[in-house]
């Protein structure tokens, strides 16, 4: 059993079981709802990439191979609205520019969560010699970006918070 395959089996496990425990604390609060969905997204992503590139029954179904690659993109497309929305719910008062960028992000990121399952994102997945083998399709550079740009302006708004954050502590 490969080493990457169990690291990637067990993260999806960790995340599944720490993000149904912290929304069970209080399903209702919507910091918990957002890092249950960061942890789904996360989980999902990991097991996906687990099976596409590492379970052997994969390699006589090149379509199944392709439908589990587009599963590990949706997540990830995911994965950056649940990260944007989860920094947001900290309990400092979000900026305005947040607030554009969630209404920019979120609405892309839900559009790119479905369109992974068409050939614009991948169109092929399947075994070659050297490995997975991917054939990407036309819209997989825009999805970079668009994983690239979220993943910066949540990093950008989590700076921003723990500045305005830093000497309250010292107010209380």
């Amino acid at each position: 059993m490969p080493v990457n395959w169990l690291l990637l089996v067990s993260t999806a496990f960790a995340n599944l079981c720490v993000g149904a425990y912290v929304f069970s604390r209080a399903p209702s609060a919507p910091l918990n709802r957002t890092f249950a969905l960061l942890s789904l997204s996360t989980a999902v992503w990991s097991a996906a990439l687990a099976v596409g590139y590492h379970v052997d029954p994969l390699e006589s179904n090149p379509t199944g191979t392709t439908l589990v690659i587009r599963v590990a993109f949706a997540a990830g497309s995911l994965f950056a609205v649940a990260f944007l929305l989860f920094i947001q719910r900290f309990t400092l008062p979000e900026p305005r520019t947040s607030l554009v960028v969630r209404y920019v992000l979120v609405p892309i990121g839900v559009a790119f969560l479905a369109i992974s399952f068409s050939p614009w994102i991948v169109v092929s997945a399947g075994p070659h010699t050297s490995g997975l083998q991917v054939a990407y399709g036309p819209l997989h550079p825009f999805f970079a970006a668009y994983a690239l740009t979220g993943l910066g302006a949540t990093l950008h708004m989590l700076v921003g918070k723990y500045r305005r954050s830093e000497g309250r502590e010292g107010l209380h």
